[in-house]
């Protein structure tokens, strides 16, 4: 772009200090002395002040009119591939930055889904913990309710022992009573004067076995009732044990859809970090094409620095011919 306020008396003025200085004022060399300014602004106005102050050659009219068609389009030329230059450049930078816009937008909400899957998987990994946890605790109280159960029943085996003996002490005592009878109906046969003493010995012995069956027979109810109460107590330690066995399958199975949530979760977890570095990839790529592209865009500043370099030595040759026409 042109900048504003650069007149032709500016242009004159800066080519005439140059011309003083003994120096060839070219195009650059005025801008340089503007401090600035498009060249396709100085152009004209330094080529009008050149027609104001050379003088009549003998040269051709012919050969002037191509020198100056000449100049004339090497000056179009070099100013069209230069705005061309520009506008490529500031179309590819556009681009550029709204590519890296994207790419930075989606490499935030990567990072953001990844921060959110991260937290996720953190409240579930507490979640396994914590039913594990319960788990173990219910194993324990099972462990301890079995414990239990087995006393028990060591405890109702032994009360089966003990009922098993009494019977056999009654079995025992009925066969001394029936014994005793016996013996005492042998000895008041055979002893009539002594009967009524032996008699009343073998009543006492009876009512002395009868009393000891009789709390033989209450010992075995009361182990009977004992007996009953434990079955009782086995049978609701083993509805404990069954519904803690159900808990714990419960718990077994919660346990394996959280662990395959987990697994789940990490998978998401491993494709969201892949597309992670797939993105890296993508912006070092990108990067890696900027800085090619800048690099084809100082070669072009190179190529217009030559042109430019070229059309000065264009001119050079064209004033040392029009000067040795001068001469000759």
């Amino acid at each position: 772009m042109a900048r504003i306020g650069i007149v032709y008396e500016q242009v004159k003025q800066a080519a005439e200090e140059l011309a003083a200085k003994g120096e060839n004022p070219t195009v650059d060399k005025v801008r340089d002395a503007l401090g600035g300014g498009s060249k396709s602004t100085i152009a004209p106005m330094l080529k009008q002040w050149r027609h104001q102050h050379e003088q009549p050659t003998s040269l051709p009219h012919g050969l002037i009119q191509v020198i100056e068609s000449l100049y004339q389009q090497l000056q179009k030329d070099a100013q069209f591939k230069w705005q061309r230059l520009e506008q490529e450049a500031h179309q590819l930078q556009l681009h550029l930055q709204d590519e890296v816009t994207k790419t930075t937008a989606k490499l935030a909400g990567c990072e953001l889904e990844l921060e959110q899957k991260r937290i996720a998987l953190e409240h579930t990994t507490a979640k396994v913990e914590d039913l594990n946890e319960q788990n173990q605790h219910l194993k324990t109280q099972l462990k301890e309710l079995q414990l239990k159960l087995e006393h028990h029943q060591d405890k109702q085996q032994q009360q089966q022992q003990h009922n098993k003996q009494l019977q056999q002490d009654n079995v025992q005592m009925q066969g001394q009573l029936q014994h005793l009878s016996e013996q005492s109906l042998r000895e008041r046969q055979q002893l009539q004067a002594y009967a009524e003493q032996q008699q009343q010995n073998h009543l006492q012995q009876l009512n002395l076995a009868s009393q000891k069956i009789e709390q033989m027979q209450q010992q075995q109810s009361l182990s009977n009732q004992n007996n009953h109460q434990l079955q009782l107590t086995n049978d609701n330690l083993n509805d404990k044990v069954n519904q803690l066995e159900e808990q714990l399958t419960q718990q077994q199975q919660v346990i394996q859809d959280l662990t395959l949530n987990h697994s789940i979760a990490n998978e998401k977890l491993q494709d969201l970090t892949q597309q992670l570095k797939q993105a890296d990839a993508s912006l070092r790529i990108e990067n890696q094409q900027i800085s090619s592209l800048k690099n084809e865009n100082q070669a072009q500043q190179l190529l217009i620095t030559s042109l430019s370099q070229q059309n000065e030595q264009n001119q050079q040759l064209i004033q040392q011919f029009i000067q040795g026409k001068k001469n000759d």
